[in-house]
């Protein structure tokens, strides 16, 4: 895991690309008075009335100011003392529209207002973020619970930036769904925080969550009740954490009870029956009647009593021991009801021990037996830890609420609030038995989060104050091993699984958001690395081709990676409709006529033309490319339409452009490629004329120097080497631009002149070869004429025979060599024998250069029909580029 130095704030004004441009603007109304009485179509509303003000028109000049006004009272009854944020519940009355001249004299706003914020929704690397969210005044912790639970999904932080988008105009548009259709709709609000004469009414420390207060608020719907677009209203009296869940992601949500479905058997006469509970508990009726009735109900229920007392079923004996202790309990539950329920909610039996220590120490056993950290839960306890836990692992969401009224003292719990589950948790605990003895016990906990947060400062002290910690903590004896249960001020924290199915009402699960939740995921890390690959490109003229064709590479990967990205897209349709759009394109329409036939199919859940074109041409790709052979024609033009209308057009022209860049460079780099093409033949003619000019000089009956030789040799290897390095450069060439995509020489073409330069280097290695012969060839020469001049001076040789000697050195490809130094040989005096020696030996090194030099010339004949073929036919080709960028890059044609 990268760690938060590394993390790079990838959207920090969100990254909603969908169809939203069209959002309306609403300005949430805010709670005022009347300074002055207004009459309405069939009211007057009186001067001091309080009032809900919101604005229709605000950022409409020159026009009369336009409002809806809802009368509202404070909802005192509703007021909860664990509860802070209930004391600003309100019963709002019926709305009217109006239009005001001089609003300003009628209507003031000194009880709530916004202030403008042009921070960024999202100000860090780590945001969106749990810490981030701190409810305060607002009633509305189910929503922030279903915000968190998004948060609590490993990509459900991209999906809350990909739900908003910050504009240049100071607003931001949100895209919430319709709880009922689940359809995604969409509203604009001002970047504002909603305050009062006590400052903000929420704590959070991120715009973006004051953004979705806001904008959940302006669609005006409580659940699914309208009432005026107002936090006051929208959030008065709380909400349902099923609606909040299904608005914010379009998920399917189901709620579920923490409680057993059917009635717990110390729920007495519900689980025996109202009849049969009052004809089991009429006066005098004999226990083994009792007994009698109770073997002959439902198994379950017998098991659920067994459970309830730690008995086996299987075990007849105890069955009967366990049927006639809750005898014991049904019948007092007859006669105290009242006490009886107040025992079981309290887990509490101080109320009738000293009544009836009968039923007491039976009700304390069940108590302690299916308390906290005793290590029994009952089936329907595990029921709940698993459906949580196996949700969880699935990728969906779930949140949990507590009751209107919690039993007896419940630490770092309130009642009437809403959590957000972020996990379960098993661990093994130490405890003591009844004997003292130390057992090692599995425990399981359920993780949740309170949306209240972590509490600083003055609000710390006014909640704890009124209602203890944000948090529960379990604190065991270090001695007795007991466990008790704390405040803390930490609002993740974990709840037992007893605790949890006793203080906890419900909770709710959403369908799975993995696959909702990826597209925004994949298109953030898309959109990352196409952000890092363009703005660090420095692609240049010098550029090596390495450095071309990484980048190239690269660019490829990230068309592909975008793509993938956009085809995520069509995840939102069934199986049934994609065949039956697959099913037109098979027909092979015209593009109008396929377009008409496959667009009502695919408009199912917004309006927008362009979106649907993109989704449209997605589809073609898809069906195109799994067709053989491909069109590429067909597909080229169906991704160019993509391009075209897709909500990430941004990343697509980022792209774009850096093609466009690298294909000027590459233009650039190409467009010299004649003059390449061009040196090269001149190189090849020069060769070719070297050859023949060697061939010339090394016949038998040509008189050549053999200095004029050596330079001429290299005057050959040097060209050669000239063109071996050009040809290298074309095919340095030929792999850039197939890279790119171009249209390069045909292979079979490149195939000649690669023969011809490896027979040329073959040619080129047995001159290279015979160049230290040839060296010693020279100063052997050099030491025979020499030797004449000395020999002539000495009169061992005459005038006439030194001029043969000097001769004969610049014909040594000649027999005239060969019969000088014969003469020699025989000649009278040492000193001639000797130089006829010498001269036998340069012929002998002479013959061996000369059979190379056949060899040579017999490479040199097919190296030039090579190069003839290649340079001297019509060689024309041109480079293509692809579809893909065709409308951004001139063409580029090589000849």
């Amino acid at each position: 895991m990268p760690t938060s130095e590394k993390l790079t704030n990838i959207a920090p004004q969100g990254h909603l690309n969908d169809p939203a441009d069209s959002a309306p603007l609403v300005y949430p109304g805010v709670r005022g008075k009347l300074k002055k009485a207004i009459t309405t179509k069939d009211s007057e509303l009186a001067a001091g009335t309080t009032v809900i003000i919101q604005p229709l028109n605000h950022n409409q000049a020159n026009t009369a100011a336009k409002f809806i006004i809802t009368p509202y009272k404070k909802n005192m009854a509703n007021a909860n003392s664990e509860l802070p944020e209930s004391q600003r519940d309100i019963i709002a009355g019926e709305s009217y529209n109006v239009t005001l001249d001089h609003p300003q004299d009628i209507l003031t706003f000194n009880n709530e207002h916004f202030l403008r914020n042009e921070e960024a929704l999202f100000p860090n690397s780590d945001s969106p973020s749990l810490q981030e969210i701190k409810q305060c005044r607002i009633p509305d912790c189910f929503f922030l619970a279903a915000i968190q639970s998004i948060i609590n999904h490993p990509n459900g932080k991209a999906f809350i930036r990909g739900m908003m988008r910050q504009n240049e105009d100071g607003t931001t548009t949100v895209r919430l769904y319709d709880p009922s259709t689940l359809k995604p709709e969409y509203v604009r609000v001002e970047n504002s925080v909603i305050a009062d004469g006590f400052g903000e009414l929420s704590h959070h420390t991120a715009l973006w969550v004051h953004i979705l207060e806001k904008a959940y608020a302006a669609r005006g719907k409580s659940d699914t009740d309208i009432v005026d677009a107002s936090i006051s209203s929208v959030y008065s009296d709380g909400g349902k954490k099923i609606i909040a869940l299904k608005s914010l992601t379009g998920l399917n949500t189901k709620s579920y009870s923490t409680k057993k479905p059917t009635a717990s058997p110390l729920q007495v006469e519900a689980f025996l029956g109202k009849e049969n509970f009052s004809a089991l508990t009429l006066i005098g009726l004999p226990d083994q009647a009792v007994l009698n009735y109770l073997n002959t109900i439902e198994k379950e229920k017998v098991n659920a009593i067994c459970e309830l007392f730690g008995i086996d079923m299987k075990d007849e004996s105890a069955k009967e021991e366990a049927l006639n202790q809750y005898i014991e309990i049904i019948k007092y539950c007859k006669s105290n009801p009242k006490q009886f329920n107040e025992a079981c909610e309290s887990r509490s039996v101080n109320s009738i021990a000293k009544e009836n220590p009968v039923v007491a120490t039976l009700l304390a056993g069940i108590f302690k037996r299916l308390s906290p950290f005793s290590g029994t839960y009952t089936k329907s306890q595990q029921d709940v830890y698993n459906a949580i836990n196996e949700s969880l692992a699935q990728g969906k969401l779930v949140t949990a609420g507590t009751p209107k009224k919690l039993p007896g003292k419940t630490p770092g719990i309130v009642s009437n609030h809403a959590y957000t589950v972020l996990g379960t948790v098993e661990k093994e605990l130490q405890v003591k038995d009844e004997n003292g003895e130390i057992n090692t016990i599995k425990t399981y906990f359920i993780k949740v989060r309170n949306p209240w947060g972590e509490k600083d400062g003055l609000a710390r002290k006014a909640r704890v104050a009124l209602v203890g910690g944000v948090g529960r903590a379990y604190e065991q004896h270090r001695e007795d091993l007991t466990v008790r249960t704390i405040d803390v001020n930490e609002p993740t924290f974990l709840v037992e699984l007893n605790d949890f199915c006793h203080y906890f009402s419900d909770y709710d699960i959403t369908d799975s958001a993995d696959r909702l939740f990826l597209r925004d995921a994949r298109m953030e890390a898309c959109k990352e690395r196409i952000d890092a690959f363009t703005k660090n490109l420095d692609i240049q003229f010098t550029s090596s081709d390495a450095e071309l064709i990484n980048a190239n590479q690269t660019y490829q990967l990230l068309i592909k990676d975008l793509l993938e990205v956009e085809f995520m897209e069509l995840t939102r349709f069934d199986t049934k409709t994609m065949e039956d759009v697959f099913e037109i394109f098979a027909k092979k329409y015209d593009m109008k006529t396929e377009k008409t036939s496959i667009e009502p199919l695919l408009n199912h859940d917004d309006n927008t033309t362009s979106q649907t074109t993109a989704r449209l041409y997605l589809l073609k790709i898809k069906w195109l490319q799994s067709q053989d052979p491909i069109d590429k024609n067909a597909l080229e033009d169906s991704l160019d339409k993509v391009q075209n209308h897709s909500s990430h057009s941004d990343l697509w022209q980022k792209l774009s452009d850096t093609k466009f860049k690298l294909n000027l460079v590459l233009s650039a780099r190409e467009n010299s490629e004649d003059n390449n093409l061009e040196y090269m033949r001149e190189l090849a003619n020069k060769l070719m004329h070297d050859f023949r000019k060697f061939d010339a000089l090394i016949r038998l009956s040509a008189k050549a120097n053999i200095e004029i030789i050596e330079a001429e040799l290299e005057i050959l290897i040097s060209n050669y080497k000239n063109l071996e390095y050009r040809y290298q450069q074309l095919m340095k060439s030929q792999l850039l631009l197939k890279n790119f995509g171009y249209t390069t020489h045909d292979d079979k073409e490149l195939k000649k002149i690669d023969t011809a330069i490896q027979q040329c280097d073959g040619l080129i290695q047995s001159i290279i070869e015979i160049k230290p012969h040839l060296k010693t060839l020279i100063v052997m020469c050099d030491e025979i004429r020499q030797e004449a001049v000395d020999l002539c001076k000495n009169k061992n040789i005459t005038e006439e025979q030194k001029k043969e000697i000097v001769e004969a050195t610049k014909e040594i490809f000649t027999d005239k060599f060969e019969k000088v130094g014969k003469k020699l040989s025989q000649g009278k005096s040492t000193a001639e024998r000797q130089l006829g020696h010498k001269i036998f030996e340069a012929d002998s090194i002479a013959k061996k250069i000369k059979h190379v030099f056949s060899q040579i010339g017999t490479f040199f004949k097919k190296a030039s029909a090579r190069f003839a073929l290649f340079f001297h036919t019509k060689n024309e080709y041109e480079y293509k580029l692809p579809a893909m960028v065709k409308n951004t890059q001139p063409q580029l044609k090589l000849k």
